[in-house]
């Protein structure tokens, strides 16, 4: 979970018994004949994942959900019973637990419909929550999923403000072929095969966000930092995923020298989610730009995470480039508490002593700001999530 400032973490904490579920889904079960669909069930559980994500209601990761299917020896697409998903829920530490399964009916030289049925079982009281059931020609099968999603996050927050027509249109409609090419990519074990899939389904959709993400975050792992700019500038402000995308593409641009387009990026997301990483990754941008206001930038960083070494060195980095070595001592001295083995700090705060500032060359002390790589928004929309004001249901 992302950090959160202290005085709200504590919030956080004494709310937990009340509203901060972890949901579990586990890809539902095609009860078809037809065996080469079985990747909706996949397909159910990522959308309505990331469809909760977006909500700030907490979900197990569908990597950690993967790894405890195959330690406990269960290899999709098998049907699970409820006591098998209740020993996953238990494993993997989440309160609710969605499963399901799905039928197609029809032949694939005419129209196929799709039902999906879903149960929500609360792990802590053993009770159902809720039953849903949809049904739509297979062809629309984003936008079954959005159906599903809002019934699965209403059954959650009874409160939740928009109404299910409304909420099923705002959610991207995205053809069936696109979304299969995404999921099958998911599946794969290879890189490449990813890369295939998820080109594939860009190139059928071209408006779809996810795998355009994908991709960029495949080719920052690579280090192809302009590759990667390219896929994650496709993914638009509509996305659910829309600030991660722009952090990622303020990376890609920091590292191709482009900082004035990194600090636009940045300071738009930093609006929006009072993140760690945003206003440290800021901080620097700014900083290599030389404005003053990097300063205010690592504050806000500090405050969002007082633990975090990053933003007390940056800060410090920034003072002791413009010779303000006992400002630029007294930073170090904080992010060395925090990082007490740190050598690069260390060797800092040697230069503040010293009174030494820049010198051309010394690769020991240059170009040393400290980013940050990983993006993650869960515990901020948990929190807003918890303490904003509830709208009344329509």
């Amino acid at each position: 979970m992302a950090k959160l400032p202290g005085i709200l973490f504590l919030f956080w904490a004494a709310a937990q018994g009340v509203h901060a579920e972890t949901v579990l889904i586990v890809p539902f079960y095609n009860s078809s004949n037809s065996k080469n669909i079985s990747w909706i069930g996949e397909s159910l559980a990522e959308s309505l994942g990331e469809a909760l994500a977006a909500e700030g209601i907490s979900r197990v990761a569908p990597d950690d959900r993967r790894a405890a299917l195959v330690s406990m020896g269960i290899h999709p697409p098998a049907r699970l019973t409820q006591a098998t998903v209740l020993e996953i829920a238990i494993t993997v530490d989440a309160s609710v637990a969605v499963h399901g399964d799905f039928t197609v009916k029809g032949s694939e030289s005419g129209p196929r419909t799709l039902q999906v049925s879903a149960s929500v079982v609360d792990i802590r009281q053993m009770r159902r929550l809720a039953t849903i059931e949809v049904a739509g020609a297979l062809e629309d099968l984003s936008q079954l999923q959005a159906q599903t999603a809002w019934r699965l996050i209403r059954s959650l927050r009874p409160s939740f403000g928009i109404g299910e027509a409304d909420y099923t249109r705002s959610q991207p409609a995205v053809r069936l072929d696109a979304l299969e090419n995404y999921i099958r990519g998911l599946l794969a074990a290879d890189k490449e095969q990813k890369v295939r899939f998820f080109s594939t389904a860009v190139r059928l959709e071209p408006a779809y966000a996810e795998p355009s993400l994908r991709l960029g975050l495949m080719q920052i792992e690579r280090r192809d930092y302009r590759a990667a700019a390219i896929w994650l500038a496709k993914v638009g402000p509509g996305a659910i995923r829309f600030r991660e995308a722009s952090f990622y593409l303020a990376l890609c641009r920091f590292h191709l020298g482009e900082y004035e387009s990194a600090r636009r990026a940045l300071v738009q997301i930093s609006e929006q989610v009072p993140l760690n990483e945003v206003f440290n990754n800021l901080g620097v941008v700014q900083a290599r730009l030389d404005l003053d206001v990097a300063l205010s930038s690592f504050g806000r960083a500090i405050e969002a995470d007082p633990a975090d070494p990053a933003a007390y060195f940056n800060a410090g980095y920034y003072l002791w480039r413009k010779q303000r070595f006992d400002e630029a001592k007294a930073r170090f001295a904080e992010a060395l508490a925090r990082s007490p083995d740190d050598e690069a700090i260390q060797l800092m705060i040697e230069r503040c002593e010293d009174r030494q500032g820049p010198q051309p060359g010394d690769a020991r002390t240059g170009r040393q700001e400290r980013l940050k790589t990983r993006y993650d928004e869960s515990g901020w929309l948990l929190l807003k999530q918890m303490f904003e004001p509830k709208p009344e249901a329509r």
